[in-house]
């Protein structure tokens, strides 16, 4: 047996698959599959002060860093496609 909390609803079903003898999980406020993280770091940086144009371009950079981060893309990849972030 497993059980998660919140994000957890993301990360145990790729331990149970890594451990097949795990008989069931416990899910306790997991997310769906409606990913909140973008709208985090969007209204985030909008409480920060910062202008609609910055907003909008870190915003894309995240999404891109996502994508490669879940895709298995290189370091290097993720770099080159967040360069605002490093500001």
């Amino acid at each position: 047996m497993t059980w998660g909390i919140s994000r957890a609803g993301w990360v145990c079903p790729f331990v149970i698959k890594k451990y097949p003898s795990i008989a069931f999980w416990i899910s306790v406020s997991s997310p769906d599959e409606n990913d909140q993280s973008e709208y985090q770091l969007k209204t985030n940086l909008i409480i920060q002060g910062r202008n609609e144009k910055e907003v909008q371009i870190l915003t894309d950079e995240y999404v891109k860093g996502e994508a490669i981060f879940v895709s298995g893309g290189s370091f290097e990849q993720y770099c080159e496609a967040t360069k605002e972030h490093e500001k």
